[in-house]
């Protein structure tokens, strides 16, 4: 009868968009998830200060679409740029070889830091965010894994001392630019596994 066929028809035509959807989710392109945001209250003495924390995928701040969605940079008072000191092309270059293992372990980031950072400050610069009137904490992640190879000489968890050893591995642009954008830098030197540095 009629109505069973138009009732078989529907369901090939819903089967087939279903297939057709399934297929277009493979072609386009991955989303890359929102930052998830966690509220943390840092209290010292008499002080306290309320930080809202995101945590977005490094892949974000390389490709400038995907970070124009990042508005939650344009209300920061202090930005936070963890650099991976693996994905360093100089540094990884410098280690190939005898260390070429303790890189693959240390799995570093996949992109320049140079490019996360100048795509971020264009836009904040896009946006017309006051970035004079924000303060930005360079931080040199994965210092465990770091400080046990050569290409770790002279740093020390310092801000002066983290602050030349980057400049001393072809990041002295960065470190400049970054000057000048910023109303103050202080650079750091962290770990995720030990309290030192």
């Amino acid at each position: 009868s009629v109505p069973q066929r138009a009732r078989r028809g529907d369901l090939g035509t819903r089967a087939h968009r279903r297939r057709s959807a399934r297929a277009q989710a493979r072609e386009r392109p991955r989303r890359l998830a929102d930052p998830a945001g966690r509220p943390l209250l840092l209290r010292r003495e008499r002080r306290q200060a309320f930080v809202h924390l995101f945590d977005a995928a490094g892949e974000r701040y390389v490709d400038r679409e995907a970070n124009a969605a990042l508005a939650y940079l344009d209300a920061a008072r202090t930005l936070v740029f963890a650099l991976d000191p693996f994905s360093v092309p100089e540094i990884r270059d410098g280690l190939k070889g005898t260390f070429e293992q303790a890189v693959a372990d240390a799995r570093p980031a996949a992109h320049d830091p140079e490019d996360a950072y100048n795509s971020t400050a264009t836009r904040l610069r896009d946006h017309n965010v006051r970035t004079r009137d924000q303060h930005l904490a360079v931080v040199v992640t994965k210092a465990d894994a770091l400080l046990s190879l050569p290409v770790a000489a002279g740093l020390a968890p310092t801000s002066d001392a983290v602050r030349a050893w980057l400049s001393g591995h072809s990041l002295d642009n960065l470190v400049r630019t970054a000057e000048l954008d910023f109303g103050g830098v202080r650079y750091f030197l962290s770990s995720a596994f030990s309290t030192d540095p």
